[in-house]
């Protein structure tokens, strides 16, 4: 359970490096909330794949990528009906409460499909590159190859985390099949 909330989150862990940093399935109950003001000490990165989710007053849904920085303030998070996330952290997040007076480093939130296709790092899959910073990049890459042995990537097959009846909306909307993180910087 996360600090702060006394309803239960789903997680599945799908990948763990040896400097702690991980790939989750996140899946958020109807109703779920965390009033007040919370930081973590790690880099998160989310792709929102169903469901509502509303943190520091900014909604986001299906087919939406969020990163926030280490100490970013999240204020009143919540969701009405749900969500699902493939959640990345840059190591193991220790949460603790704060206060929006405090300054602190801003959010990005972009749906993916304002983010333009361009040619992939995977035999030029088309893809979208949803964060390039810190000697990091992430993508969402459109019906790649496979990796190679030896290739420098954490590879999530979205079929393998999306309902059923999700997958052929986010192949239909070209909004990809599958994430890659290269690895880099984390922190």
């Amino acid at each position: 359970m996360l600090p702060g909330t006394d309803h239960a989150i789903e997680l599945a862990r799908l990948h763990r490096e040896p400097d702690d940093s991980t790939v989750n399935l996140v899946a958020f109950p109807p109703g779920w909330t965390r009033p007040g003001e919370w930081s973590a000490d790690v880099l998160e990165e989310v792709l929102w794949l169903d469901g509502d989710f509303t943190m520091s007053g900014v909604a986001t849904g299906p087919g939406t990528h969020a990163c926030y920085p280490a100490g970013f303030v999240r204020v009143d998070s919540s969701t009405r009906d749900g969500a699902m996330a493939l959640a990345w952290f840059s190591g193991k997040p220790t949460w603790s409460p704060c206060s929006a007076d405090q300054p602190g480093p801003s959010s990005t939130v972009r749906r993916v499909a304002d983010i333009e296709v361009v040619p992939g790092p995977i035999d030029g899959a088309p893809g979208r590159l949803l964060r390039d910073e810190d000697g990091r990049r992430t993508w969402l890459l459109q019906h790649p190859g496979q990796p190679q042995p030896g290739d420098d990537r954490i590879a999530i097959d979205l079929g393998t985390v999306l309902p059923a009846s999700d997958q052929s909306r986010w192949s239909s909307e070209g909004l990809g099949t599958a994430l890659y993180i290269e690895r880099g910087a984390s922190r």
